[in-house]
């Protein structure tokens, strides 16, 4: 399993934000560290999952097969 670094960030007003340092623009917040941990694991899935339908979106339109 791949090991991902994270920041997390304590908010002035409350909360936390978290991001994916090796996923630009993959970032959450939560009002806890543990909710913010659940946030960050459900964005990198949904980042993730865009990056693959961007590669497929891309072998579509320039007819490239694997």
């Amino acid at each position: 399993m791949k090991t991902y670094h994270i920041d997390i960030i304590e908010e002035k007003k409350g909360g936390y934000f978290i991001k994916v340092r090796e996923f630009k623009g993959c970032m959450t917040q939560g009002e806890t560290i543990g909710e913010a941990l659940v946030n960050i694991a459900d964005a990198l899935n949904g980042w993730i999952k865009s990056c693959i339908n961007i590669i497929i979106k891309y072998r579509k339109v320039n007819n490239v097969n694997c």
